[in-house]
């Protein structure tokens, strides 16, 4: 995998780009000292991961088989209610990562509400937020975490083929963002679990996303 320049450049998702929100629901770094609330919850239903195990490291096939796994047992997402914490519990997220609210993210671009860092493997959601954009960015950012844990090259650069993109990552928020693919495939993360899409993103098929990721962990 590629190493970021910066160890917030894996995802971000702005207010400024969210304008052209839409919700597809039914019924709807790291700093030095922050109040992280890092979801730690057993696996009951109200909680779609544990905590992650140190120095384990998972290949993409592992990865995949554990997702689906998850996902399956999980239910429905949009009906663990409300809250910031409530909804990252429910977001099934790779297992050496971990997920977190805080009442702003410093250190971004103003507007930022929620980031994935592949450096820390840490994803932050700001919990001040309305719940359909709460869903949609955590499960959107988690999407960049599945991204980062399975993805290789290849698959990447099929992607971005056949979406017609211009680049995997945009490495300017304004100018790169709507052409990114991994902004693309995020969305279409997000839009497959019914937890809404940005209409501004290249558009993404649930079959086209799922595909690259059985053809990553299978290779």
């Amino acid at each position: 995998m590629p190493v970021h320049a910066s160890p917030w450049t894996t995802g971000r998702l702005t207010l400024t780009r969210l304008e052209t929100f839409l919700v597809g629901a039914v019924a709807a770094t790291l700093l030095a000292v922050v109040a992280i609330v890092v979801v730690t919850l057993s696996g009951t239903q109200a909680s779609a991961h544990t905590a992650p195990v140190a120095a384990v490291e998972y290949t993409a096939a592992e990865h995949l088989a554990d997702l689906r796994a998850r996902e399956a047992a999980a239910g429905d997402p949009t009906l663990a209610g409300d809250t910031c914490e409530e909804i990252v519990a429910a977001v099934v997220i790779p297992r050496d990562w971990t997920i977190g609210c805080l009442d702003h993210i410093g250190g971004g671009q103003p507007g930022v509400v929620g980031q994935a860092s592949g450096d820390s493997k840490i994803i932050l959601i700001e919990r001040l937020r309305a719940p359909a954009l709460l869903r949609y960015t955590a499960t959107h950012e988690a999407g960049h975490a599945w991204a980062l844990a399975i993805l290789d090259d290849t698959a990447k650069a099929d992607l971005i083929t056949q979406v017609g993109g211009d680049t995997w990552a945009a490495t300017d928020l304004d100018e790169g963002y709507g052409t990114s693919v991994s902004e693309s495939f995020a969305n279409a993360f997000a839009m497959c679990r019914g937890s809404g899409s940005h209409a501004d993103l290249i558009p993404m098929g649930c079959d086209v996303m799922d595909a690259a990721l059985t053809a990553a962990a299978t290779r």
